[in-house]
């Protein structure tokens, strides 16, 4: 009895197999190409307009200077650091971030020292409440996600005084109020921006010590993964597929 067997002549393997060659050296090529396709991503920055200068005002100053409750000099801001102000006479102008579409930042609560209860608030974007003097701890943090566009890449938030007064980043400023911030810093919290921000509700006078609500504001980073998973399953589809296309060919 003779076994049955399958021969393949040497013109047919060495025909498959440069197939199969072919056909793995394109899959590796589309692959390369998937992920060098992958747009590199515009590095996040936050600045701060021209304003008034400023500093952040000493003990000597009406009230006590600048003396937030649960502040502990974050980044060696204090009393006597430099800050930029904007008021009712400033509009248009402010915190900004660059590019100015699908951003991610966070926002901490760091201080108060106010008789009044003040609030600050994010502006369109599914907007709420970030922060109340009278119920937020020290420390407490929110991270929005801005998807679409936000408008001259003026960081879309605004402080509330208890009065009904209100202080928006790129205006409109009530009289009296006033938003400040300090240096843009590179440092623990987000090595691609962090800045201070300050609010004066024009309580007890005009006293401009700026401790009113303060809070921290900082870009959160997209990791570089979440920018190549995309194309990392296309380019998964696209191996299964050739695989797909291997068995066929063997199957014949």
């Amino acid at each position: 009895m003779i076994a049955n067997s399958t021969c393949q002549s040497p013109y047919q393997s060495s025909r498959s197999s440069a197939f199969l060659g072919s056909i793995a050296a394109s899959a590796v090529v589309a692959a390369v190409a998937m992920f060098s396709a992958v747009p590199a991503q515009a590095v996040t920055t936050l600045s701060v307009d021209p304003g008034f200068a400023d500093v952040l005002p000493n003990a000597g100053a009406p009230n006590g200077g600048f003396n937030p409750a649960g502040w502990t000099n974050p980044d060696g801001v204090g009393q006597g650091s430099p800050i930029t102000y904007f008021d009712s006479s400033t509009g248009g102008l402010g915190l900004k971030v660059s590019p100015t579409t699908n951003q991610t930042l966070r926002f901490t609560y760091l201080g108060k020292e106010a008789g009044y209860t003040n609030t600050s608030y994010i502006i369109g974007f599914n907007g709420d409440t970030l922060f109340n003097t009278g119920t937020s701890a020290y420390g407490d943090t929110k991270t929005v996600v801005f998807n679409g566009t936000i408008t001259a890449g003026l960081v879309p938030f605004e402080f509330h005084a208890s009065t009904g007064d209100s202080a928006r980043n790129g205006g409109p400023i009530s009289a009296g109020l006033r938003i400040a911030f300090s240096d843009i810093f590179a440092n623990a919290y987000s090595a691609l921006g962090t800045v201070y921000a300050f609010f004066d509700d024009g309580g007890a006078g005009p006293d401009h010590d700026y401790d009113d609500l303060v809070m921290r504001i900082s870009v959160v980073p997209v990791p570089p993964a979440l920018l190549l998973f995309g194309s990392g399953l296309a380019g998964l589809g696209l191996l299964a597929r050739r695989r797909r296309q291997k068995a066929a060919v063997n199957a014949i």
